[in-house]
């Protein structure tokens, strides 16, 4: 690896008790400059200086907060005499460092160093000793290094060497371990790491020493992070993994360097008395290290954190950011004394320190590059899914879902309905017994009702009860009765045909009484659609649905009969009822017939149920007591809603095909009936699918959600929370749109959504693997 010119390493050798040889040079330069050489004098009252203030430091009783378990304090140490002491340990130390001896090396920095500022050359100096005792003293804060910006000093091994390493990938990976956290707050450091964007982050807390060896092993890691408590003892180090397991770092060496070997580039342990830390692991070779000289309070390892990680994650270079986020804790020393003396960085010289991901790095293009292969594989899948549903390959789910979001519709303040049902029940044909003819409608019932019904003025009478035969001769001038009530209108079908006793009218006049209704074919015979009109209907003299124009006979007569839907003749135009119908936007039903003027029924409902929405009068109490009731301007059905009568027909719904979710035939008519009438009143009860460019965005849309959760996402955990929550979000957005009149492609989306977040998971996994 080439090494950049910008690295100075300043070697020093010897023993506080003998004195310093030293040494500095450019790493690997190429320059012209030679090395330099120098002394620094024995000065063993240094370091009792510095062990007199360290002692007070960790006697202090003003910080309650320090990240280390047991600490005793000592009420006799003011804040204003640590300050004093503290600086009475820098002064001695800087006079140290102005020893005449030294001077050569501190006269070469400076004209390097002046150098390298004016050619735009960003330097650190690497303090090369394994002198552990020379590591206590406070080197980042030397005043030499006030003049230089964002200069900072690393400790670092004199021998070392390099540790192959796989190339950084296209995102930082990132093993965060939060240990026992009695008396401080590692809540903030999580935070720091977690709103980090464009990296991948682990976290454990508190985890077992099985836990934390597992996850160094299994996966490779650029950065590892510990924020709890650690110290250090006899130069050794030991952390708190939780609080039962303390953890000698000596006993996880084979680990961490396998971690390393695997491209862990970084370690930062957010914690008390890290120089034990660093004297272990740098007999490993670790790349880069921060760690923490002396017991650090929870508020200054919360502020190093954040201002290192946003200078370093914004671009700046390690030490800059090392450097920027000291400076910025000065403002902490008034509360902290020595704040800025904590943070300790060492770097191997032998590899190149690590940078945050910057757009234009080669770890960038690889992101692009995988973009490049989610977005075709997306687009791939829209393509299959929209495929499928065009065909109808997904009919059956499809309808399934369409079912289960009509019975879970939001409730919906609708105006009262005009329609009235005589009901023809099992007690009314028991009661009967009647022998000939239609047996749910015998002539001694039907001819009372009429006369009845006409007294009452509705403004519609709707009988869907066959009527395949004349009057009997007792009822004589019932034909004619019926002839002659205009507003009387009677249902045929396939079956049925024309009853004889309009059978003597024109044509026009029984295209004004008469109405079809055939239900359209279902695969499992649940009615979903309704057909408004059709070209033809066999053995119907009539284009015009039963309930079309039982509602369009209401709307003129009521004078609410929309203008906008009648040709320039005064005829009513299907094509002007509506521009929903299946044969332009036919949704789930492409593939199948979509003739004639079809569209999605909409039922009324209360609470998901369909049936007591309209007014159910049992035929006997109504002839019982009809004088009692008003009936004018509405709408009389009259049906047989009995289950035993041989022309009853009851069919299945999308609210169930159970006995209990069934309708008759005459209910599922007076939700047609109703569906226009409401259609009328501008409510929005005409179903719709969307156009095929609008299912296609609609589906490019969750595949792009599905997508970006899974990269958005780091935690597995939140990954599979993420696309709970979009299938939730996806099933309301749905139903809302339903209620909006729009059936979104439900099925299809989900499976592009999850279909294009599990796809997402495997690649992203198989090009960091890669």
């Amino acid at each position: 690896m080439v090494i950049s010119s910008q690295q100075i390493l300043l070697k020093l050798t010897g023993t506080p008790a003998t004195g310093f040889n030293g040494e500095v040079d450019w790493d690997h330069q190429e320059k012209e400059a030679k090395p330099a050489f120098g002394q620094l004098p024995a000065n063993l009252p240094l370091l009792a200086s510095y062990h007199h203030w360290r002692s007070n430091y960790r006697g202090y009783g003003g910080i309650a907060d320090y990240r280390i378990e047991e600490i005793e304090s000592t009420s006799q140490v003011t804040l204003f005499t640590l300050k004093q002491e503290g600086k009475s340990v820098l002064k001695t130390f800087e006079h140290w460092l102005a020893a005449e001896s030294f001077q050569p090396i501190v006269q070469w920095l400076k004209l390097e160093l002046e150098i390298a500022r004016r050619e735009g050359r960003e330097a650190r100096i690497l303090l090369q000793t394994d002198n552990a005792e020379i590591r206590l003293l406070p080197w980042q804060v030397w005043s030499f290094l006030q003049a230089y910006t964002h200069l900072e000093i690393a400790f670092a091994p004199i021998t070392y060497t390099e540790i192959p390493q796989p190339p950084s990938q296209e995102e930082l990976r990132i093993l965060v371990i939060l240990g026992c956290s009695d008396g401080i707050d590692t809540n903030r450091d999580r935070h720091q790491w977690m709103s980090l964007p464009n990296v991948i982050v682990e976290l454990l807390e508190e985890p077992t020493r099985e836990a934390f060896a597992q996850a160094l092993q299994q996966s490779s890691w650029d950065i590892l992070f510990f924020a709890g408590h650690s110290q250090t003892e006899q130069l050794e180090g030991f952390i708190d993994l939780n609080p039962s397991d303390r953890l000698s770092l000596e006993e996880l060496k084979r680990t961490l360097k396998t971690a390393i070997t695997r491209g862990l580039k970084l370690a930062i342990f957010n914690s008390c008395d890290g120089l034990g830390v660093l004297n272990t692991f740098s007999g490993l070779h670790i790349p880069q290290m921060i760690v923490m000289r002396e017991p650090i309070p929870d508020k200054v390892a919360h502020k190093f954190l954040e201002y290192f990680l946003t200078a370093f994650s914004s671009g700046k270079s390690f030490y800059a950011a090392v450097a920027q986020a000291r400076e910025q804790l000065e403002g902490l020393q008034d509360q902290y004394p020595c704040a800025t003396w904590l943070p300790v960085s060492y770097q191997n010289p032998a590899i190149e320190p690590l940078r945050w991901p910057s757009p234009e790095s080669p770890a960038k293009r690889q992101w692009w590059q995988k973009l490049g292969i989610l977005l075709i594989m997306n687009l791939t899948l829209v393509g299959i899914t929209y495929s499928m549903h065009s065909f109808g390959w997904l009919k059956a789910p499809e309808l399934a879902a369409y079912d289960w979001m009509m019975r879970h519709r939001p409730n919906r303040d609708m105006p009262s309905s005009p329609i009235v049902i005589l009901t023809i029940d099992d007690p009314q044909l028991q009661r009967q017994q009647t022998s000939g003819g239609n047996p749910s409608l015998p002539d001694h019932i039907f001819d009372p009702l009429l006369k009845k019904l006409k007294s009452l003025e509705p403004a519609v009478i709707g009988n869907l009860v066959v009527r395949d035969y004349r009057s009997s001769k007792q009822y004589s001038q019932l034909d004619t009765q019926i002839r002659k009530t205009d507003n009387l209108l009677f249902i045929c079908s396939e079956k049925s045909g024309i009853p004889p006793a309009l059978s003597a009218l024109s044509q026009a006049d029984l295209e004004n009484r008469i109405g079809f209704s055939d239900y359209l074919d279902e695969p499992d015979t649940i009615v979903r659609r309704h057909l408004i009109s059709q070209d033809e209907s066999l053995n119907c003299p009539t284009t015009i649905a039963f309930s079309a124009l039982t509602a369009l006979r209401y709307l003129a007569a009521t004078q609410k009969l929309p203008a906008h839907w009648l040709n320039e003749e005064g005829e009513f135009d299907p094509d002007r009822l509506t521009h929903s119908y299946l044969h332009q936007r036919p949704g789930i039903y492409q593939g199948s017939s979509t003739a004639g003027h079809q569209l999605l029924l909409h039922y009324r409902h209360q609470d998901g149920k369909i049936r007591g929405v309209f007014q159910e009068i049992p035929l006997q109490d109504f002839l019982d007591r009809a004088n009692k009731l008003s009936l004018k301007g509405k709408i009389v059905l009259i049906g047989v809603t009995a289950t035993t009568a041989s022309d009853s027909a009851w069919q299945s719904t999308p609210y169930g095909s159970d006995a209990a979710r069934q309708l008759p035939e005459v209910l599922i008519e007076a939700h047609k009936i109703q569906q226009i009438l409401d259609h009328a009143e501008g409510l929005p009860v005409i179903l719709t699918f969307g156009s095929s460019l609008e299912e296609l965005i609609w589906l490019i849309l969750w595949a792009g959600l599905g997508c970006g959760l899974v990269l958005g996402v780091k935690p597995l955990s939140w990954k599979i929370l993420g696309v709970t929550a979009g299938i939730i979000v996806l099933t309301g957005s749905s139903l809302y749109i339903l209620n909006q009149g729009i059936v979104a492609s439900y099925i299809p989306a989900l499976m592009i959504f999850a279909l294009g977040a599990s796809a997402t998971a495997m690649i992203d996994r198989s090009m960091l693997r890669a």
